[in-house]
């Protein structure tokens, strides 16, 4: 069986549940969708950029630039819900350093939405509806820029519906489109996104008391939203590993060594089932 920080954290559980005595459950696997199952990267820049030139500032060019784009895979992992995508393309378009914004996101996000009077519910709609435009008239060059990442469409399929859950910040109809696309078809309680407008936190919290003792697992790419979760007792027992392969810093990866948070690789992912 494949060692390291991945197996130690889970293969008691899954050795485990094997057992025919079962004396423990299973556990309930919780993913992140964008960095962990989906590399959604190039495809959010892009309907960032639409979004930006089509509703909001008309004047830049219908292209993303490629100094915005390149400065998009730097800014990404501080990235938190998909909308905040077309504020940062702008500060790109305004040659604020990609670096400076990573560090300091919330207070450029911040003062972009206050010059230009942004309410985020009109955001988060419009990026949606430009989405939906996307799809409606180009859905193949939408679901190329949506590919899985290597692995991720045989562990899923893998997998019972009970047996794991997405936990997003994307719109779930977008999820659910991108995954039927690879013939993966959770069902609509499998999949939380944006539209329950509860935080990942909640719906874990949600899914703890659902589940009751069960042994809940999640996988998350982005760090800052592991930290809070990681001993908190409300969730116990619950486990959780950075996805080294999404979007995520060296510096992201040094900080959850040393808060003790199992770094998984992607090649741990395509392991998972048989562990």
């Amino acid at each position: 069986m494949k060692t390291g920080a991945f197996s130690i954290v889970l293969s008691a559980h899954y050795l485990m549940e094997t057992s025919s005595i079962n004396m423990h459950p299973k556990p309930l696997i919780a993913f992140d969708f964008d960095g962990v199952l989906c590399d959604s990267a190039n495809e959010t820049c892009t309907a960032a950029w639409k979004t930006a030139y089509q509703h909001f500032w008309p004047d830049l060019n219908r292209q993303v630039p490629d100094l915005v784009r390149q400065g998009f895979s730097v800014v990404r992992p501080a990235l938190e819900t998909g909308y905040e995508a077309v504020l940062i393309v702008k500060l790109l378009s305004e040659g604020y350093p990609a670096e400076s914004l990573r560090q300091s996101l919330p207070y450029y996000l911040q003062r972009l939405s206050q010059q230009y009077q942004l309410d985020n519910t009109v955001l988060k709609q419009t990026f949606g509806q430009v989405r939906d435009d996307w799809i409606s008239h180009h859905p193949e060059q939408w679901l190329q820029m949506n590919p899985l990442y290597p692995g991720v469409s045989n562990v899923l399929s893998q997998y019972h519906q009970d047996d794991y859950v997405i936990i997003t910040t994307k719109q779930e109809r977008f999820v659910h489109q991108i995954l039927a696309a690879n013939n993966i078809h959770p069902t609509t309680q499998q999949v939380f996104g944006l539209d329950r407008q509860c935080s990942k936190l909640e719906i874990l919290q949600q899914l703890r008391q659902q589940h009751a003792q069960r042994p809940i697992h999640f996988i998350e790419d982005r760090l800052a939203t592991l930290l809070p979760i990681q001993h908190n007792d409300a969730l116990t027992p619950l486990t959780v590993s950075l996805a080294t392969w999404g979007y995520n810093t060296p510096q992201d990866k040094t900080i959850a060594k040393q808060r003790h948070i199992p770094l998984l690789t992607l090649a741990d992912l395509s392991c998972l089932m048989a562990n």
